[in-house]
């Protein structure tokens, strides 16, 4: 796994990455960071929430995005990697 890194280190080209915030939010993971649109000129840290109907998980494209308007990350370092099966 990787080291926490300062967040001015941090990648802008919609590479997913964890985000740590000042308490009381703590890691957010699966974050991109994203301009334009509705995220503005200057852009800013968001991630998707999935979403889910009758039991079924829907389309990424339906998923909720969200961000913390008013508070902005420390450190960012790249997700672990997913376990192996053996």
């Amino acid at each position: 796994m990787g080291e926490w890194q300062p967040i001015e280190s941090a990648p802008r080209d919609g590479t997913k990455v964890d985000l740590l915030y000042p308490y009381p939010r703590g890691r957010t993971i699966d974050c991109e960071f994203r301009v334009g649109d509705v995220y503005g000129p200057d852009g800013g840290w968001y991630w998707d929430i999935p979403q889910w109907e009758d039991g079924e998980l829907l389309p990424e494209s339906e998923w909720d995005t969200c961000c913390y308007p008013n508070m902005q990350p420390t450190h960012w370092m790249l997700p672990p990697k997913l376990p192996v099966k053996p």
